[in-house]
């Protein structure tokens, strides 16, 4: 468990810190888009704690679970935070945006996010 939590959770650090950055060199922070981000985050982490007292707990309670979970879970989530990542640090740099525009449109089409900003 510990693992996929770690792996998640530094690309959920990952993402606060460069949304944080995006947000003051661009003027626009405010403690309330923190507090909605930072919820939606600990959502996140929730969603995998939730995974694995699926796949892990149930069978303690008599009720086998044969396909796995966490890591898929863990994965999407991930690919989420690296898609954010990239448009967040592409909001304030040029260069990396050029470079990461395609590759970002390939991430939200994966993470299932086909929303254009």
């Amino acid at each position: 468990m510990t693992m996929c939590l770690l792996i998640v959770g530094v690309f959920i650090l990952l993402d606060i810190i460069t949304g944080l950055i995006e947000s003051i060199r661009l003027g626009e922070f405010t403690s309330k888009k923190m507090r909605q981000g930072l919820l939606a985050k600990f959502q996140e982490l929730l969603i995998v704690v939730l995974v694995y007292a699926i796949q892990y707990g149930f069978p303690m309670l008599g009720v086998a679970i044969n396909i796995p979970i966490v890591q898929p879970i863990c994965l999407y989530i991930v690919v989420m935070e690296v898609g954010s990542i990239l448009e967040n640090v592409s909001k304030t740099n040029e260069k990396i945006s050029q470079f990461t525009k395609k590759y970002l449109k390939q991430i939200k089409e994966m993470a299932g996010d086909s929303d254009e900003e």
